[in-house]
């Protein structure tokens, strides 16, 4: 249900080719294709740090948000450890805590299409105990 709305409504990822894989509460898995849009072409040619910060933090909000209740950000953080230069980037997101507490952590990984880790990342978020409807 999680996936249909953002399908529909989540016009900045549909502009962007980024997409939701799989989600429940608690997890969520994004994807991306790269093609050239979403390259920078500063140095040598690599997928723009942007696109793998946004395909992070969309994974994040669908774990949290699978859990039925609104939250936003409030700090997040992101390492880069590699490069990548095409084919399918995929972000993992992990909720460490529940919509019962006033905040939460949410642990993503990136990964390329070879499933070699090139960006990890802690996004921490504020629970409104209001409901999400989706």
């Amino acid at each position: 249900m999680l996936k249909e709305y953002f399908d529909k409504n989540d016009v900045f990822n549909m502009e962007n080719g980024l997409h939701m894989v799989s989600c429940e509460p608690g997890k969520a898995v994004f994807e991306v294709e790269l093609t050239g849009k979403h390259m920078s072409l500063v140095g040598r040619p690599h997928a723009h740090a942007g696109v793998l910060f946004s395909l992070a933090e969309s994974a994040s909000a669908a774990s949290v948000l699978a859990y039925g209740y609104n939250c936003y950000a409030l700090d997040s953080n992101i390492t880069y450890i590699g490069t990548v230069t095409g084919g399918t980037v995929r972000a993992e997101a992990k909720c460490k805590d529940n919509h019962e507490s006033e905040t939460g952590q949410v642990r993503v990984r990136i990964f390329d299409a070879q499933n070699n880790l090139i960006a990890k990342g802690v996004f921490t978020v504020a629970y409104t105990g209001e409901k999400f409807d989706f």
